[in-house]
Formats: C-alpha cells, structure tokens, sequence
C-alpha cells in the first residue's frame, strides 16, 4: 500500500495542487490553464509533464478525460448521487459521503483507493491509500476530479 498527500496551494488564482510521499517528498506539482472547462496539468518536480486532465464541454454531467504519459488513459465521468463517480475503461467505481470527505473506489469490488479528506481551514488536503503502486497516477487524477468537481459543481475554474 502507498499512502500519498494531495494539498491544494491557496495561494494561486487558478488550481494549484502539490503531491507528497510518505517522507514529506513532492512527488508531482498539478497546475490548471485558465480555459472554459477545467485543464490541469500534473508534473514532476523537474516540470516535466506526466498527466493532464481535461472537462469535456459541454455535457450534462462533468466528464474529464484524462491523458497520462501523453496517451489516452480514459475518463471520470461524474454519475447522478451524492459523490458518486465512474472511472473508464478501467471500471473504477466510487461512493463518497454525503459531505464529500471520504471516498472508496472499488474495482470488481475489491479495494484500490481509499481517500480521507480532513477539514482544514487552509485549503483541502486529502490522505490517500492506494492499495497497488501501479494505479498511482490514476489515483492521484481521480482525487483531483473530486475536488474540482466538489468546488466548482460542473468543474469548470472560478
């Protein structure tokens, strides 16, 4: 199991996420473009980019598509109910909480991400334990769905 970090950086105008490993280490530094839609870019330390995520206009319900290592990975599509959301093709499903502060993604019923969010004054922070290390990034795009559909209701930037 890996256990990572996400805190959201409140001190930029646009979206602005940093991703930490157990020993405190930035991992991945995500940035948003300001377009209609939401688009963010995950990075490494050096910059380099490694993911992006990008809301599909229009659509009833948020749908992001997500690119990792510059190839088509799949998409999250958010469902009707209360923190509910779908992850293709990799069948990835969610339920959250009512108050959006903690989630279970399961696959065929078995466990892959657990994400806990702590109420914080300062910007949203969320604790993740990812349960194979080969659905890292998968698991970090999704969380970051979570929050920017959570705070923007459609997911598009403020």
């Amino acid at each position: 199991m890996i256990k990572l970090k996400i805190e959201q950086d409140t001190g930029h105008l646009l979206s602005f996420y940093h991703v930490y490993d157990e020993q405190g280490e930035t991992l991945f530094v995500i940035e948003s473009k300001f377009e209609l839609g939401a688009h963010l870019f995950v990075r490494d330390p050096d910059g380099e980019c490694l993911a992006e995520i990008k809301r599909r206009l229009p659509s009833v319900l948020p749908v992001y598509e997500l690119t990792i290592g510059g190839e088509q990975a799949g998409r999250i599509t958010k469902r009707v109910g209360i923190s509910s959301y779908k992850a293709e093709p990799i069948g990835w499903e969610t339920k959250g909480d009512i108050f959006g502060l903690q989630y279970n993604v399961k696959c065929g019923g078995e466990l892959v991400l657990a994400v806990n969010k702590p109420i914080s004054a300062f910007g949203d922070t969320y604790d993740l334990k990812i349960y194979d290390e080969q659905n890292v990034m998968m698991a970090v795009l999704m969380t970051v769905v979570f929050d920017i559909s959570q705070h923007r209701g459609d997911g598009t930037e403020q």
